[in-house]
């Protein structure tokens, strides 16, 4: 039977700097025996390896902390001409219905 190895995993927050990290692996057992890891060692979401026959890696950034997404922009709201001509057209005909409203409650106090 294989024997676990347990590390400790020491790194900075989540960030949006995509070619920055630093951090390092400290292994229970032994607390002098460090591994650093930097940029060199890190692989982003999406990535392909070749020519390797195995891995062994850590997940540290996961759903909206990784550098991915921390770094996307959200989208632009696409509105069609139609649509924006609508909208002016609608805050015309509000305006429209508020004045006539307000002229005809004046007259009706006029009146009584």
């Amino acid at each position: 039977m294989q024997k676990r190895k347990i590390f400790t995993i020491h790194c900075q927050q989540p960030n949006e700097y995509i070619y920055q990290f630093n951090g390092k692996f400290i292994p229970k057992e032994n607390n002098n025996n460090e591994i650093f890891v930097d940029i060199d060692n890190f692989i982003l979401r999406g990535c392909s390896l070749k020519q390797t026959s195995f891995v062994h890696a850590v997940v540290i950034y996961v759903g909206h902390d990784t550098k991915i997404m921390r770094n996307s922009v959200s989208a632009q709201e696409k509105v069609s001409k139609i649509e924006h001509i609508m909208n002016h057209q609608i805050i015309i005909v509000f305006i429209v219905q508020f004045i006539i409203g307000a002229v005809s409650s004046l007259i009706n106090c006029g009146k009584v």
